[in-house]
């Protein structure tokens, strides 16, 4: 009866066999599944970016490329897409979700902008004015169901230059001086740097002149890329009449002009800014010197006298005047010249000379005093030296 029992166990011996042989293979094909994802991965690779003008704003453009070179297809796969400056991110996107197909690539366009107003104020007048670095950042990732995951990331960047650079306050050359006021030009220029981003909006500024004169002005813009803009701001000072004297009178000096001002940049902000401009003034009659006066006898009672001198015209503007010389004793009047025309040229040094009859007994005289007097388009001024006999 044993002996009967054990005839079936061989069967059962192969068929163990080949449920474990079955099990090796689904092991194997499983194996090679997992393999052949792994050795196919995706990509994803950016093309561009570029920097452009985007809604009243700015923006930065890109592509990406994401190619699935395995046979299985990508799900539910998710981009993200950030672009930053050199001290903060400045824009974040994410695409929704999409599937691609194995063996295929797939190309999603980017385009991020800033409107105005989407980023914090420091940062924007900062970009507006200084060189910088914009880096564009894009990653993804999905599923290859039921095994693996896939994800992927690139950067690349692009060089910023501002729309406002090397802004400069300058005043030029005084155009005119009449009886009360000195006309002049303040000038504001800049460079924009930008290859996409137009400067349009306006100038507001407020100057200040040393005299305690204020001015207000407007100017609109409108500066394409790659261009610089000038713009000439007439203003008119009227200094007080002991000043209009001293600065007829100086050799050279500076005057300083306070402007506080903003440029408005559509679509991006609004940059304040002050600066002081020194604008050189020179007096049309600065270092006066008057020479040794000549003596000419006439007669017994009068004599001819000659009064020599000399100043440097030091302003940009040449001096057109009629002087007369008065020769006075304690507050009256001794005698009188003729009235004599100058023509000083600018910058130069002009000589002149004075004649006068008097009496000779006038020349006796200790503690006389002689002034010329200047009559000019702009006002009437004098300047004098005592005369020992």
């Amino acid at each position: 009866m044993r002996k009967g029992r054990e005839r079936p166990r061989a069967p059962l011996i192969a068929i163990n066999a080949l449920i474990a042989i079955s099990i090796v293979i689904a092991a194997t094909a499983v194996g090679s599944l997992a393999i052949s994802a792994l050795s196919l991965p995706a990509s994803i690779s950016i093309e561009g970016p570029a920097l452009n003008s985007s809604g009243g704003g700015m923006g930065i453009y890109a592509e990406a490329k994401i190619a699935n070179r395995g046979p299985l297809p990508l799900s539910a796969l998710s981009l993200n897409a950030s672009a930053s400056s050199s001290r903060m991110v400045l824009l974040n996107i994410t695409v929704p979700a999409m599937d691609i197909p194995g063996g295929v690539s797939r190309s999603i366009p980017l385009n991020l902008s800033f409107p105005a107003g989407s980023l914090p104020q420091s940062e924007l007048l900062r970009l507006i004015t200084s060189n910088d670095t914009i880096t564009f950042r894009a990653s993804f990732g999905g599923g290859l169901p039921p095994l693996l995951g896939a994800s992927g990331h690139v950067e690349a960047s692009v060089p910023w230059l501002p729309p406002i650079s090397n802004l400069r306050i300058a005043t030029t050359n005084f155009t005119q001086v009449d009886e009360s006021t000195i006309s002049a030009i303040l000038v504001i220029s800049f460079d924009n740097l930008s290859d996409f981003i137009p400067v349009i909006g306006k100038i507001d500024a407020t100057v200040s002149d040393p005299f305690g004169g204020i001015y207000n002005i407007t100017l609109s813009l409108d500066v394409e890329p790659k261009s610089s803009f000038e713009g000439a701001f007439p203003i008119t000072v009227a200094p007080p009449t002991i000043s209009l004297a001293d600065l007829f009178f100086s050799s050279r000096t500076n005057l300083t002009f306070t402007i506080n001002a903003s440029v408005e940049v559509q679509g991006i902000g609004v940059l304040n800014f002050s600066r002081a401009s020194e604008m050189g003034w020179g007096g049309y009659m600065g270092d006066v010197e008057f020479g040794i006066p000549i003596i000419l006898p006439i007669n017994m009672s009068y004599s001819r006298v000659t009064f020599p001198f000399s100043f440097t015209n030091n302003n940009d503007m040449p001096l057109k005047a009629n002087i007369t010389a008065i020769l006075s004793y304690a507050n009256s009047t001794l005698s009188t010249s003729a009235k004599t025309q100058i023509n000083a040229p600018p910058h130069q040094r002009s000589s002149s000379q004075l004649t006068m009859v008097m009496p000779n007994l006038f020349l006796l005289l200790k503690g006389t005093f002689l002034s010329i007097h200047i009559e000019t388009d702009f006002g009437e001024f004098e300047v004098g030296v005592p005369i020992n006999a």
